[in-house]
């Protein structure tokens, strides 16, 4: 799926796909002077000036890098938009589904260590003994700290930290204050959270009275945002929280992002709305992957495309829209013209069976969770 040889072959560039430590091999703080923590973004800055070293060896511009990454990969990119180390070493960068508040703080980082650490049968976190165990056993530790942390830190705990240093503040604090202010593309699939419905099984059968409790846990108004949702054609309870998840988890932190990013920097947002085959999934997380490698045809991804002729046409122009804004800082969308975003237009590419780019999608949503 991430192949990059037809990526490069239509487009003349050099594609370079990295390897980063994970889990707690990449992400453990410790409260040690010795212990470096976000050591995983720390491979993605050496992979990055690897790049910058080598990669007129292969061909390429090292004057001239954009990354680009998916889900964590996504969140890759923006830490290293807001991290000194990265700066210089790429002068353009796309998001794909990639801003939600996962991002930890220091003090619930030091919680995954803690329990990391109890869960290899350590009575405290001993740096030392965390260095001196097995591969297999830190990854067991790993996986046993993540059962127990799932109701504090969330399903998802090792996380890049927000830790003064090297990450010294979040992905829309970077954004806000014009740092790094290189040109992005950011955006999310229309039903992210579509594919994550399993982890919430009483939301399938969720009425009104059990969708308005939830929504009053948001703090907003509850018959301001039902109203919204209503007004875009979103109607039955379960189909209103859906969307609420899938806004809240993504759609609201990349729009941040995007406002914050477009008084600094050209930015340009789009979303991706091709659905997949299976009807109660819509256009979940993860389905953009292959498009801009043109790898929708691979075993195992071609069950989720109905259509893989127009699938494939929608392919090409994200992977040329893609290129073209590598090759030089303006995305494309063939015949169709792409404005950059900003908060008076809000112009956004919608990725479906057309490609067409819209003022404020659902803007009436949008100021319903911003009142």
């Amino acid at each position: 799926m991430y192949n990059g040889s037809r990526l490069a072959a239509a487009t003349n560039t050099v594609v370079v796909t990295i390897n980063y430590r994970v889990g707690a091999l990449g992400f453990l703080v410790v409260d040690d002077p010795s212990c470096t923590p976000n050591v995983g973004l720390l491979d993605q800055v050496a992979a990055l000036e690897w790049v910058r070293d080598n990669i007129s060896a292969f061909g390429g511009d090292p004057d001239n890098v954009t990354i680009f990454g998916e889900s964590a990969g996504g969140g890759s990119v923006l830490s290293l938009l807001a991290m000194p180390a990265a700066v210089g070493t790429f002068q353009r960068a796309i998001v794909q589904s990639g801003a939600t508040d996962l991002l930890l703080d220091r003090e619930r980082a030091v919680l995954v260590t803690e329990a990391v650490a109890r869960c290899a049968g350590l009575d405290r976190v001993d740096v030392d003994a965390l260095r001196s165990m097995s591969g297999p056993d830190l990854i067991a530790a790993q996986a046993q700290a993540a059962g127990e942390l799932f109701m504090t830190v969330g399903t998802m705990p090792f996380h890049p930290c927000v830790d003064g240093v090297v990450l010294p503040q979040t992905w829309l604090e970077a954004a806000e204050s014009g740092f790094n202010p290189v040109p992005v593309i950011i955006g999310t699939t229309r039903d992210e959270m579509d594919l994550f419905k399993m982890f919430d099984p009483a939301a399938a059968t969720l009425d009104d009275a059990g969708l308005r409790a939830r929504l009053g846990a948001t703090g907003k108004n509850v018959d301001a945002l039902i109203d919204a949702y209503v007004a875009t054609g979103t109607t039955a309870p379960p189909d209103v929280w859906a969307r609420v998840n899938t806004d809240t988890a993504m759609w609201l932190h990349a729009l941040a992002i995007a406002e914050a990013r477009s008084a600094h920097a050209p930015t340009w947002m789009y979303r991706f709305d091709w659905e997949a085959s299976s009807p109660e999934m819509g256009a979940p997380h993860g389905v953009d992957i292959p498009f801009p490698f043109t790898t929708i045809d691979v075993d195992g991804w071609d069950t989720f495309i109905e259509d893989p002729e127009q699938a494939m046409s929608l392919a090409s122009v994200i992977q040329r829209s893609w290129a073209d804004f590598a090759n030089d800082g303006i995305p494309t969308l063939g015949d169709t013209e792409w404005p950059a975003f900003d908060r008076e237009t809000r112009s956004t590419a919608i990725f479906g069976r057309n490609i067409t780019v819209e003022s404020d999608p659902n803007g009436q949503v949008r100021q319903a969770w911003n009142t």
